[in-house]
């Protein structure tokens, strides 16, 4: 658990940053505080945290370290993001320069990481109805990039 948990905080904030070295300062950070707001050390902890807690302290570091990702430093394979060698960024890094911070946020909670709706919405404070129609709206934008006709 603790494993995926890190795993999800590292993918987001590699998703949403789009800079290795914010994004692995920017996890290692939330990762420790939602460890802080448990008791617990990040090493003992076998407790399941929310996802919508999660979600909630990723939302909060996100805006603290957005400024300083500057979209683009490249990846280090041997820092441990392992992508197959047919993936193409490039359309994702589009996506994530053009779109609203919402619609390619709600993606990667929503299509990218998997969590549900309702864990989502809570996380972020909105309906579940607004995290439908971000992600909707961010995967229309992303398919229309690729030149999917939806």
């Amino acid at each position: 658990m603790v494993n995926q948990l890190k795993q999800d905080i590292a993918n987001f904030f590699y998703f949403s940053l789009l800079n290795e070295g914010v994004a692995v300062e920017a996890a290692s950070k939330t990762f420790s505080e939602l460890h802080r707001q448990i008791n617990v050390k990040p090493e003992d902890s076998v407790q399941i945290i929310e996802k919508s807690k999660v979600i909630h302290e990723c939302s909060i570091s996100f805006k603290k370290y957005f400024k300083r990702a500057k979209f683009g430093s490249g990846v280090n394979l041997e820092a441990g993001w392992q992508f197959n060698s047919n993936v193409d960024q490039g359309l994702w890094r589009h996506f994530v320069r053009d779109a609203d911070e919402d619609e390619y946020t709600a993606v990667i909670w929503s299509s990218i990481l998997r969590y549900p709706d309702e864990d989502i919405a809570k996380g972020l404070g909105v309906t579940v109805g607004t995290v439908r129609h971000r992600t909707g709206r961010g995967l229309r934008k992303l398919g229309s990039m690729w030149g999917v006709q939806g």
